[in-house]
């Protein structure tokens, strides 16, 4: 039960998230380059309150390696800046509970 209800308060918090890009920067082959910033809060969905010390991190796909990570505050937010663009997921852990993946994201 307890991981239900953390895997809903998850995927409720995890959809929020950005990446920024920088007008005009493209490689050669017409792909965007650049860095960017990914944004979460994650919350609990009876009480509508940020879930704290929710361990993030930020995997690239399709390898899953982990190339930065972050806890949330006590308003259950993340801030994960200079990312290079690409394809990513969100990995979010908190003690007690079954880890919880975001879909695959650019």
């Amino acid at each position: 039960m307890k991981h239900f209800l953390l895997s809903i308060a998850l995927s409720i918090g995890i959809i929020t998230f950005a990446i920024a890009q920088p007008a005009g920067v493209f490689k050669g082959n017409g792909m965007p380059t650049g860095i960017g910033v990914v944004l979460s809060t994650f919350t609990d969905f009876k009480t509508n309150k940020g879930i704290e010390y929710v361990t993030v991190s930020l995997q690239r796909m399709p390898d899953s390696v982990t190339i930065n990570g972050a806890t949330t505050s006590k308003r259950g937010e993340i801030r994960i800046e200079n990312i290079p663009f690409g394809s990513y997921r969100l990995k979010a852990s908190f003690i007690g509970y079954k880890s919880t993946f975001t879909e695959v994201f650019k």
